[in-house]
């Protein structure tokens, strides 16, 4: 697939000293950059209507509706080693009414539905506190864990990286460079057929505003529809 300098999206080879190994690597930055709808794909609910690009970055506001959702996911695959990071803002969050909070997901699926999936999440609960959540199910058998982890800023970084089978699972709080593990897991080494962020109601039915600042990912090899 050929790729004009022009596009937004940056789909680049980087060589990286600490592993040794060479990577693909694409890059949106959304306060300055427009939405690449070569590379990315709107879902979720009313997904035009929902997202709207700023100076900011991209604000996702989810009316009073329950249970919805709305965002993106990539239109290519990550093959062999990976690492997908997310710049977040919980800017206009209410704590919610009902449901299991209301934030940002970033999710990754290596099979449709959710077999074979992971999921790192950040939050506002009922109390106001605000929470990471992690989840993933292991393609081989089907099997669920979910973990809960206390957070401190409304801002900040999650990410979620592969090395041969381990999934690891990060986050940077605030404005902080410093990422730090919560999880790693056995995941295995299928390729990952999407990436998908989402600002996700969690059930409550109150309104919602997030804003994503920059999306990255990069891995062994890049694939595209």
């Amino acid at each position: 697939m050929m790729i004009s300098t022009r596009s937004f999206v940056c789909l680049i080879l980087v060589a990286s000293i600490s592993t040794g190994w060479a990577s693909e690597h694409v890059v949106q930055r959304f306060g300055k950059e427009p939405l690449n709808l070569r590379f990315l794909r709107r879902v979720g609910l009313n997904a035009a209507e929902s997202i709207a690009q700023t100076s900011e970055g991209l604000k996702i506001t989810i009316p009073f509706t329950e249970g919805k959702w709305a965002g993106f996911e990539t239109q290519f695959s990550l093959i062999g080693d990976f690492k997908t990071t997310l710049k977040y803002h919980l800017v206009d969050v209410e704590p919610p009414n009902e449901g299991h909070g209301a934030g940002v997901v970033l999710r990754i699926f290596s099979r449709p539905g959710t077999q074979g999936s992971a999921a790192l999440a950040v939050r506002k609960k009922k109390d106001a506190a605000i929470a990471f959540g992690t989840a993933s199910v292991r393609a081989q058998n089907n099997k669920q864990d979910l973990k809960s982890y206390p957070a401190q800023a409304d801002h900040g970084r999650l990410r979620l990286s592969r090395s041969g089978s381990q999934l690891t699972i990060e986050v940077a709080e605030g404005d902080s460079e410093e990422f730090r593990q919560l999880q790693q897991v056995e995941f295995g080494n299928e390729p990952i057929r999407t990436v998908q962020v989402v600002a996700d109601t969690g059930g409550s039915t109150q309104k919602m505003s997030v804003c994503l600042g920059e999306f990255s990912a990069n891995a062994d090899q890049i694939a595209f529809a």
